[in-house]
């Protein structure tokens, strides 16, 4: 793990631990993937395009997205598609779930380009109604992405360095796997932790560039420590006055939890808090493999950030960091102090009983009889290419040795592997397998006329109800 704290005009980073095992230790220098912190790059660039009177009149935070992107940007709803404005995609307001496993690997032959992504979202179905529901989106901010990239004609990654890395030196930060290699620095290497073995294992860099602005930056402390510092100081010459403050003005009321006062909201691209009655603004950001957490108290000018390089644990570890650090700058007394390990051990607890088998029967069918009837056909009969034109296609194999349909997604942006078992009939689940956890999904084939499966439904997307794609 690495650490950073500014405190007003000090700043001090360190480097615990391992970076890649066995002998690379993390320093300052270390570069990690830091996830979707990247997405508070993606909102400060817009905030300049918004300022650009001369150069982009009509870019404002309430300009609908669809007049900038035109024929890209559509979706289901036309009201929603003609309405959802900058501001809604950057604050998770516009209806459209999160719809994780639906983008990524193989577009007509060339791998997922931003357009692409875009283009594929008026096939997705929206579960709210837009400026009604906060539901957190990387999509959206895929599209703020491809937004960036339309206005200016630039890739965004050198966007990024123009506006903001280099004017801050942040010399050791990218958002291209082949430029962090190329630095010369030791990227950490990412693990996950395989329970039936007991052990920590490597993850492959994930090089995806449609990740983009939703989650694609590689930094080290060093960096996010200057980008900690310039938010807390307003630096002139990266943002405006008014970019930095409408960065941190809440828009969306988001669930609020112990030990944070409500209301909770999210800005554009920041989480706002009240703790112990000050306020918090902060984002975490978790890819295969690492995790990155960044609080700042505005009001004494101080920030956390840590960085690490385990799935899911890395974040765990760095929200008890900061708390731990700023309830010392709070002065809060030591039984007065939130018990983060154990929420974090609640937490585990719940995913583990999210793969009950018997608990997932109880909640998705609970009529089905003892013993159920088996499939209509042999399982190897159920193998296929299925296709969806925004969730691409699912291939289906047979494994006759087990006598286990399965598939393998490893091209898509969120890989997962998933297993079926047989429930009744045409009925089943599926076990969806990604980096670091399981998930127990019920799914549909549905019989053609000739009597062989012409579909498949999988619950994908929970926030759509009982509607499987």
């Amino acid at each position: 793990m690495s650490v950073a704290v500014v405190d007003g005009p000090n700043t001090w980073t360190e480097g615990y631990g391992l970076a890649q095992w066995p002998g690379t230790d993390v320093t300052p220098d270390t570069p990690f993937y830091t996830g979707s912190t990247t997405k508070a790059s993606t909102a400060a660039v817009l905030s300049l395009l918004v300022d650009d009177n001369e150069n982009h009149p009509q870019v404002q935070w309430n300009t609908p997205v669809n007049q900038l992107l035109r024929d890209d940007f559509v979706l289901s709803h036309e009201w929603d598609a003609n309405n959802i404005t900058i501001e809604d995609i950057l604050s998770h307001r516009t209806g459209m779930p999160r719809h994780e496993f639906a983008f990524g690997g193989d577009y007509d032959g060339h791998p997922a380009t931003l357009q692409d992504i875009v283009r594929s979202l008026r096939y997705m179905q929206r579960s709210a109604p837009p400026r009604t529901t906060y539901q957190y989106s990387d999509l959206m901010f895929i599209v703020a992405s491809s937004l960036i990239e339309t206005l200016t004609g630039e890739w965004i990654g050198n966007v990024f360095r123009k506006k903001i890395w280099e004017p801050l030196g942040m010399d050791s930060t990218y958002l291209s796997l082949d430029d962090a290699q190329a630095s010369g620095n030791d990227l950490a290497q990412g693990y996950t932790f395989n329970s039936g073995q007991f052990l920590y294992e490597p993850v492959p860099w994930k090089n995806k560039p449609e990740v983009s602005g939703a989650g694609g930056t590689i930094s080290n402390i060093k960096d996010y420590a200057k980008w900690a510092t310039a938010l807390l100081k307003q630096t002139p010459g990266v943002l405006s006055p008014a970019g930095y403050s409408a960065i941190w003005t809440s828009r969306t009321l988001t669930p609020a939890h112990n030990p944070f006062l409500k209301p909770s909201a999210y800005a554009l691209a920041w989480n706002t808090c009240v703790y112990q009655g000050v306020e918090v603004v902060w984002h975490d950001g978790g890819i295969d493999g690492f995790g990155t957490e960044i609080a700042l108290v505005p009001s004494l000018g101080f920030a956390v950030v840590t960085q690490a390089n385990t799935t899911y644990t890395s974040n765990y570890a760095g929200t008890a960091f900061v708390y731990h650090l700023v309830d010392k700058i709070f002065g809060v007394a030591s039984d007065r102090r939130f018990d983060w390990n154990q929420w974090y051990e609640d937490l585990e607890r719940q995913m583990k009983e999210s793969v009950d088998i018997e608990k997932a029967y109880k909640t998705f069918y609970p009529t089905v009889p003892s013993p159920a009837p088996p499939p209509t056909l042999p399982i190897g009969e159920y193998t296929g290419h299925y296709w969806h034109p925004a969730y691409r296609r699912l291939t289906i194999l047979w494994d006759e040795e087990k006598n286990v349909l399965y598939a393998d997604r490893r091209d898509s942006t969120t890989t997962c592997q998933l297993t079926f078992i047989p429930v009744s009939r045409e009925f089943f689940f599926v076990r969806l397998t990604v980096v670091g956890a399981e998930a127990l999904l019920p799914a549909e084939f549905r019989l053609g006329p000739d009597g062989t499966p012409s579909m498949v439904g999988i619950l994908w997307e929970p926030s759509l109800g009982d509607e499987k794609i």
